[in-house]
């Protein structure tokens, strides 16, 4: 598993209470569970390569039927090398039969080596993944559309594939986004004869054609300062404007630094964006050394997070690191306001560490995912868990991180999604040694806690409930369930918990008379994730 920081894209125990140096104040009562209802004991491991070769997923998208996509590279010996691949499974882990009739649909674009890096599922279900086909070393921006059972979509593109070359040189579609009219964006880097690697984007037409009134020709390249610049992550906001984020070399350091740029939806630079240094781009030095922007998240208020990693001189090695910038693109002065103002590090063991996808919470709380160097083993899924002002929430994990270890070789994540019943679930590879290879890798945490059921309530509509006064009642008596979680009165937060349920325990054939939310739909998801936290409560 590669472990470079800007190449393509980048056991619950008592060790680790002693490894991250937790006190007793700081060791939650009832810790981050792996979900025993998925795949075995809450990992699941799907090889296709065989013995030795590498499979990886590079993100990861939950259908609205609850089943979970993952795009990724696997070594298909049909042809030799590596290929796109596109695994489906159902919501328990299983590999979904109905898609291409076993779960794992592979397509080979290129002669030699082919990746698949986005991915997004259209309103009509079909699915798209985007990422690099090469030819020797140069590669170009590939696009392959499947329907919904995991056929290819011959409709789209040439045989339900797209290549796009730039410049004649080595591009790769590290994001994919789907705009409200169904055209897709792909963003990622080119390579220009002028000024070398730049960010670059390319919109498509429902038929994989080029849109030509996208950039120009259907192309846009973003260079920074006159340096090398790359694009690792590409989204979209609700107003259509797109937001890239990466690395720029920076001249004066000689380090790469976090970059952002911010498009309008017909590809051009959005002058109000980031006004300092270049209309519409920015970029952030953490502490004079390499940062790498390898995730994004565009926050309901229009604040933009980028996570990645960091050089931090404390460890002496790289960090997880997140920034947080406001509309306006300048960093956010009132984020992580200890250290330096908008950005935070995060350090799990003294080694390497890098954050590669984000989720926002329903409370606003901040999940962070990606891989963390373990000095006794190696690689490890590593999360960690953010209060909306950056500080870290250290009623998460063990002191606001988490680890998870397979079988003691290289494991990391790049995709993370973020379930209505509470749960996490991560993807991307780890070593497994009965098969001598990385293998596809799926994790599945119990998050729900009493902060994460207050933001659902207190995102539902007035409507959804009895009374005016309920929604008041219901965060009231979260409020006292996680005060006495803390205080270690399990018992007793269990008993409120259920105390609680009698007010939403109507549907789905009705609401009582004494239910708190008459919504049936709303009451429903708030009593799982009720149900949910009462579980881990009662866990051992």
């Amino acid at each position: 598993m590669r472990r470079r920081a800007a190449a393509v894209l980048l056991a619950l125990s008592v060790a680790l209470l002693a490894l991250y140096g937790a006190d007793a104040t700081s060791v939650p009562i009832v810790p981050m569970q792996l979900d025993p209802s998925f795949g075995i004991g809450g990992k699941v491991l799907t090889d296709i390569a065989g013995p030795v070769w590498e499979d990886e997923h590079f993100t990861l998208i939950v259908q609205p039927d609850g089943k979970l996509v993952a795009p990724g590279k696997a070594y298909n010996s049909a042809t030799g090398d590596f290929d796109f691949v596109v695994i489906r499974y159902n919501s328990n882990g299983s590999l979904d039969s109905s898609f291409d009739g076993d779960g794992k649909a592979i397509t080979d674009i290129a002669a030699t080596h082919d990746e698949a890096l986005g991915l997004v599922r259209q309103a009509d279900g079909k699915l798209v993944a985007a990422g690099v086909a090469r030819n020797g070393a140069l590669g170009d921006f590939a696009l392959v559309r499947y329907n919904a059972d995991g056929s290819l979509d011959t409709s789209f593109g040439t045989g339900g594939r797209v290549r796009t070359d730039f410049f004649g040189a080595d591009d790769v579609a590290l994001g994919l986004v789907v705009q409200p009219d169904g055209k897709l964006v792909a963003g990622g880097y080119a390579t220009l004869p002028q000024s070398g690697v730049d960010f670059a984007l390319a919109r498509y037409n429902t038929n994989g054609s080029l849109d030509p009134s996208f950039g120009i020709g259907g192309i846009s390249t973003t260079d920074f300062f006159g340096s090398s610049d790359w694009a690792f992550r590409l989204t979209i906001q609700s107003d259509g404007k797109l937001v890239a984020v990466g690395g720029t070399a920076n001249t004066s350091t000689g380090n790469s630094d976090f970059a952002i740029a911010r498009y309008n939806s017909n590809g051009r630079l959005d002058a109000s964006f980031a006004t300092f240094g270049k209309a519409g781009v920015g970029s952030t030095d953490f502490s004079n050394g390499t940062d790498y922007a390898l995730a994004v998240l565009v926050q309901p208020d229009g604040g933009i997070l980028a996570g990645g990693l960091a050089y931090g001189p404390g460890s002496g090695t790289f960090e997880m690191a997140l920034a947080r910038y406001l509309p306006d693109g300048t960093l956010d002065q009132n984020f992580a306001t200890y250290g330096k103002k908008g950005v935070v590090t995060t350090d799990f063991f003294g080694d390497y560490d890098q954050m590669l996808a984000l989720a926002l919470q329903p409370d606003g709380k901040i999940l962070a995912a990606g891989h963390a160097k373990h000095p006794k083993r190696n690689f490890e899924f590593a999360l960690a868990r953010y209060n909306p002002d950056g500080t870290r929430d250290t009623s998460f994990g063990y002191g606001g991180l988490l680890s998870t270890d397979f079988f003691g070789g290289p494991d990391g994540v790049h995709g993370l999604v973020l379930q209505e019943d509470g749960k996490a679930v991560v993807a991307g590879d780890a070593f497994n040694p009965n098969t001598g290879g990385d293998d596809f890798a799926l994790a599945r945490y119990r998050v729900a806690d009493p902060d994460w059921i207050a933001g659902v309530v207190s995102s539902l509509p007035a409507g959804a409930f009895n009374a005016a006064a309920s929604r008041t009642t219901i965060l009231a008596a979260l409020d006292q369930v996680e005060a006495t979680v803390t205080a270690g009165q399990i018992a007793n937060a269990i008993t409120q918990l259920q105390s609680l349920r009698q007010h939403l325990n109507g549907c789905p054939l009705a609401p009582d008379a004494d239910d708190w939310i008459i919504d049936c739909t709303a009451q429903t998801k708030v009593r799982v994730l009720v149900d949910e936290v009462t579980s881990k409560l009662q866990a051992p």
